[in-house]
């Protein structure tokens, strides 16, 4: 995306998006890459009893990358294969993501009370920043949302670099019917569940004002009709309404 600003910092946002690889090599294999390829990063560091490697691509977008829990078994991560990156030090997954937040007792409780999430910890993090973790209690994809207070800093103004929205998943069709009914009864806006023509979703904002996604992990695989091996080789799905803009999609995406 061109012709808007650049995100500025600030709360009400989310923060940082970390995703998690192998091993402590792996995180030094990542350091080695970053340097190489000229990106900022703050060196391997100690966060929440684990390493944690935080970087920003060039477009300034807040990432980092950690350890996979030790429950959590090899033959449940997919990753994507590469004739330059070694596949023991793929990305695996989302770890975690963090919310930057005034009121994070707020947000706990959305995260509790709809989703089920599980309030497992506090620290202080960076700044000495009180931090709230919850997590999903996964032993096959375990994965947590930090809240990290910060009452100080001004709303975040949204821009390149920045993330829109996160997206939570739904078992199916009926769960997400069953989330629209319970914001409904607790009086808060949503969008409605909209169909993506592969599955569905609803968007609402919680009480932080930060976007929340919730998808059916249903989906429509009629819509998938080719099984590939390499995600590359997928050929580029588009929405009915924008079928007939395909041949020009296509020329501006090569």
């Amino acid at each position: 995306m061109s012709g808007i600003p650049n995100r500025k910092f600030g709360n009400n946002s989310i923060d940082r998006t970390i995703f998690k690889v192998n091993t402590e090599e792996s995180l030094d294999y990542w350091q080695k890459r970053l340097e190489a390829f000229d990106i900022c990063h703050y060196g391997i560091e100690e966060y929440n009893n684990k390493k944690l490697l935080r970087f920003e691509d060039y477009d300034g977008t807040p990432l980092g990358l950690t350890i996979k829990n030790k429950d959590e078994l090899a033959h449940n991560f997919h990753p994507n294969k590469t004739a330059d990156i070694p596949i023991e030090h793929s990305i695996l997954a989302i770890d975690s993501v963090h919310l930057r937040i005034p009121f994070p007792k707020a947000s706990q409780k959305i995260l509790e009370d709809l989703l089920k999430w599980k309030t497992c910890s506090k620290m202080i993090g960076f700044n000495k920043a009180e931090t709230i973790i919850l997590s999903n209690e996964s032993t096959d994809l375990y994965q947590e949302v930090h809240l990290i207070h910060d009452n100080s800093a001004v709303p975040e103004t949204m821009g390149i670099g920045g993330t829109h929205h996160v997206a939570f998943s739904a078992e199916s069709y009926g769960t997400l019917m069953g989330y629209e009914e319970w914001l409904i009864n607790y009086n808060m806006m949503s969008s409605g569940i909209k169909d993506r023509e592969i599955f569905k979703s609803l968007y609402f904002r919680e009480a932080n004002r930060i976007l929340f996604e919730i998808a059916t992990e249903e989906m429509n695989h009629d819509i998938l009709e080719n099984d590939f091996a390499d995600v590359d080789e997928y050929p580029l799905y588009l929405p009915a309404f924008l079928e007939k803009d395909r041949e020009k999609i296509e020329y501006n995406l090569k």
